[in-house]
């Protein structure tokens, strides 16, 4: 997949209007009118196609909001082959070592067990890593997202829901306790005595709440 930005000469977040300057510029840079030499003549015929498409994709909104789509997802998908490869690259090399650390002269049974062990540690750093990795992306891939001006929303889930009730809950509880210590309580009727925007506000709220129905 061609990458416009590179062809155009321009990073991923240009405006319309660089995108636009950008274009006239390398059309002027590399007409094939403008070159002598039949060789870079044919080359600036080859550079202005790509030129043109670049501009037509990059110069319509919805066409790049598509195409931004398409590229950030074959990055990712590459960065991920990337990092994969790495992955079990390293997990290949630490097989070997695995049975020059059994000790001769165990028995079969501990030389089983010292195996079954080591496999379950290698696993675990396996899944460990690869959530960790897993994560690096989608952080990444959303950080790209947001500095493109996408606004991201995260569907809470039920867990999250309950978590976030238990936690204002906990809190309207503590409040609650809090204000009903005398020291506390003294405090506020000063308060409340003494200064007008602290009754008046007060007031407002009570009425509110206590206000009759019908």
């Amino acid at each position: 997949m061609k990458n416009f930005y590179e062809i155009l000469e321009i990073n991923e977040n240009a405006s319309q209007e660089i995108v636009e300057k950008a274009y006239k510029v390398l059309v002027k840079k590399y007409h094939p009118d403008l070159q002598t030499d039949p060789e870079q003549k044919h080359q600036c015929e080859i550079k202005i196609k790509e030129i043109n498409e670049a501009y037509e994709t990059l110069s319509n909104n919805e066409l790049r909001l598509a195409y931004d789509e398409k590229l950030k997802q074959e990055q990712y998908e590459k960065l991920r082959s990337a990092v994969q490869y790495q992955v079990d690259k390293q997990q290949a090399q630490k097989v070997q070592p695995q049975a020059t650390n059994i000790n001769p002269n165990m028995n079969i049974s501990n030389q089983n067990q010292q195996l079954n062990n080591e496999r379950k540690i290698d696993k675990q750093f396996e899944k460990d890593y690869r959530d960790a990795v897993n994560q690096a992306y989608q952080d990444a891939y959303v950080k790209q997202l947001k500095d493109m001006g996408y606004r991201i929303k995260y569907k809470k889930t039920p867990k999250e829901i309950i978590k976030t009730i238990i936690v204002i809950a906990v809190t309207i509880l503590i409040i609650f306790l809090i204000l009903q210590l005398p020291p506390v309580k003294s405090f506020f009727k000063d308060l409340y005595d003494s200064n007008s925007i602290f009754k008046s506000i007060v007031d407002f709220f009570t009425n509110l709440f206590n206000k009759p129905k019908g």
